[in-house]
């Protein structure tokens, strides 16, 4: 029985198998198991013995690892597991023996091992130890299950070996020159060796007779063209046979070509080229290119889908997304370029795979081709427009250029409602690092018909204030924000903001009383009463701004010492907006004096003084205060954390 495995994807599996069972029947197509999340999959091989046990290794995160199902049941798997754990180079090669030996041929680090099957793993043997030459080994089987190893050496040579029955390797030298890829051998029922490598593009066989007789090297013929990936299987009828293929590229494609070597006797060998039983048609292949071979591409319907590289005169086309074609996808008239309709579900930055297969008429293509493309169908950003002086904006702004606005100093406040501003200017922030294609540009108008001028977007982010077009009066204002990506997709977003320029005015109140917490004393309760206050903004008021003082003020309106404090007052249109509190005020709150410092204090008095804040932070011109006498020292928050012991 022979065993097929191959990898869907070579980085993330899974391995699927198939068998050729001795009466010629092909298998359905098998996933070996476990698939492992985070493997890799690369340059699997597998091999299955006369009681039924299956073997599949494969080159995975830098270590042989293998998996093995039993009983012909290629569907229940056990592993994965190390084959040795040793670092992986290459290709691994698996040999089956006539009496049902197991065998694995691998390097690492210039050195040549062999692994013997024992049941559920490996049992590792150095055959060749150099650390530094060795290289691309197989192996086979006598009949009396002796294993033999062949690889080259990457400072010049061919070797091989034969296990002895003492357990030693003897190397023996095929010739000297420097051998290409893997050296292939193999052997019959009677001990004939058949060897097969590749130096400078040209193949070559040797054939050693069990008595010692030696044939080669034989050059075997082909196109002008250069090959590799020889491999050799012989078999032993009336006479010892060797069949010997390997991969041609001549810059049209791959082709496979065949040799038919026969022995009679220890040194008649004779080369039969590209022996076919019967005649094989003329390829047919073409392969798909997307969009003229663009990795991301913006879809929404279709993608033009050319095809390249073609041999044959195709009749008929037909693919799938995601995995070869079959009976469920018809066929359709060929055509040198054709539309495909996108996946169903698509995934913004997913890359997905296109297979299409040709025919000429009922010659149809033996391998279907592939090619792969992301999509990229809209704007992944977030757009932020708001207030500049609201305390949520970025610290850290793009930096400017002569359209954007700079705010300067107008002696307001930090702080306000998200959708208030005080100058004709807002803040944007663009946040797009995720989008597949780039963030390419932003332009900024009344609505989308009057976009101005665009502005570019660096790294996908844009962070500072922008000035608003044209003049506008106080009252509802338009923004609206067009984002463009490298693909050409487009996002709009629009907001309604309200410019505020006019100050409120503060008809009546009074800071009523202020009320020290018990536990903390540095903190307080700011209680107000009759407040009025005549703004455009709901309520007449926003909030409050407060600063603090420990002497007392002749006019803090244009005292350069304070330092004022925003702070909301919730939403308070919504209640008794003549009587707002404010809780938790640190009477430290913007002082210009050091912990110590205040702890040092001594029944101080501290000066607190109000300002009543618009939407947009603009401040009263009149302000209210209160004053706190503190019995004694300061007391601060205390804060206490659990003490883990072991």
């Amino acid at each position: 029985m022979f065993t097929y495995t191959w990898s869907r994807l070579a980085v993330v599996g899974p391995l699927l198998l198939r068998q050729r069972y001795p009466n010629g029947q092909l298998s359905g197509e098998v996933t070996a198991q476990p698939r492992v999340t985070g493997r890799e999959y690369f340059f699997p091989e597998a091999v299955t013995d006369h009681a039924g046990t299956t073997v599949v290794i494969w080159n995975g995160n830098a270590r042989y690892r293998y998996a093995f199902a039993r009983d012909g049941d290629i569907t229940q798997w056990q592993g994965p597991g190390l084959v040795a754990d040793v670092e992986s180079f290459g290709r691994p090669s698996l040999a089956v023996g006539a009496n049902n030996e197991i065998g694995v041929a691998f390097m690492s680090r210039g050195n040549i091992y062999m692994g013997l099957w024992n049941g559920i793993g490996f049992d590792i043997q150095t055959v060749s130890e150099t650390n530094l030459f060795d290289a691309d080994p197989s192996m086979t089987f006598m009949s009396d299950g002796s294993p033999v190893v062949a690889w080259r050496s990457s400072d010049g040579g061919v070797f091989y070996s034969v296990r002895q029955p003492n357990g030693a390797w003897p190397t023996s030298r095929l010739l000297n020159d420097t051998a290409e890829g893997r050296v292939g051998v193999s052997a019959d029922a009677a001990d004939n060796l058949g060897f097969s490598w590749v130096v400078d593009g040209r193949l070559y066989a040797a054939y050693i007779s069990a008595d010692g007789g030696v044939v080669g090297p034989i050059h075997l013929p082909s196109a002008p063209d250069p090959v590799f990936n020889g491999a050799i299987a012989m078999s032993l009828e009336d006479r010892s046979y060797m069949q010997v293929v390997v991969e041609r590229f001549g810059g049209l494609g791959l082709r496979t070509d065949y040799f038919l070597l026969s022995a009679q006797g220890a040194l008649a060998v004779t080369p039969t080229p590209t022996i076919t039983p019967t005649p094989t048609p003329p390829p047919i292949s073409a392969q798909p290119v997307i969009e003229g071979g663009a990795e991301l591409v913006r879809a929404t319907q279709s993608v033009s889908v050319t095809f390249t590289e073609v041999e044959g005169d195709p009749t008929h086309v037909r693919w799938n997304w995601g995995a070869e074609p079959t009976h469920e996808n018809p066929w359709v008239a060929y055509q040198p370029t054709i539309a495909v309709t996108l996946p169903t579900n698509l995934q913004q930055c997913t890359p997905y795979t296109l297979y299409t297969q040709v025919r000429e008429d009922e010659t149809v293509e033996e391998e279907p081709k592939s090619a792969s493309v992301a999509f990229d169908n809209a704007v992944d950003a977030s757009i932020r427009i708001a207030n500049p002086h609201h305390p949520t904006t970025n610290p850290v702004f793009t930096p400017l250029v002569s359209e954007l606005l700079d705010l300067g100093t107008d002696h307001g406040a930090f702080g306000g409602d998200p959708s208030f501003i005080r100058e004709a200017a807002f803040y944007l922030e663009i946040e797009g690092a995720d989008d597949c294609s780039g963030l390419k540009e932003f332009r900024v108008g009344a609505s989308a018909d009057t976009l101005g001028r665009p502005f570019g977007i660096v790294d996908g982010f844009f962070a500072n204030i922008v000035a608003i077009p044209g003049s506008p009066s106080d009252g509802p204002v338009n923004v609206t924000v067009q984002v463009t990506d490298q693909s050409g997709n487009v996002r709009t977003e629009s907001a309604r903001l309200t410019l505020d320029r006019v100050r409120p005015v503060l008809e009546s109140g009074e800071l009523a009383e202020i009320r020290l917490n018990e536990h903390a004393n540095i903190l307080s309760t700011l209680v107000f009463s009759n407040v009025t206050v005549t703004d455009t903004f709901p309520g007449g008021y926003w909030g409050v701004w407060l600063a603090n003082s420990l002497n007392p003020i002749s006019n803090p309106l244009i005292d350069q010492g304070l330092n004022w404090i925003p702070v909301e007052i919730g939403p308070a249109w919504r209640s008794d907006n003549s009587q707002p509190i404010v809780d938790n005020w640190s009477l430290a709150g913007g002082l210009r004096v050091s912990l110590p410092n205040l702890r040092r204090l001594e029944d101080p008095t501290f000066y607190v003084y109000a300002r009543f804040l618009d939407g947009a932070g603009n401040p009263t011109d009149t302000f209210i205060s209160q004053t706190v006498r503190v019995d004694g020292s300061l007391t601060f928050p205390q804060t206490y954390l659990p003490l883990v012991q072991r």
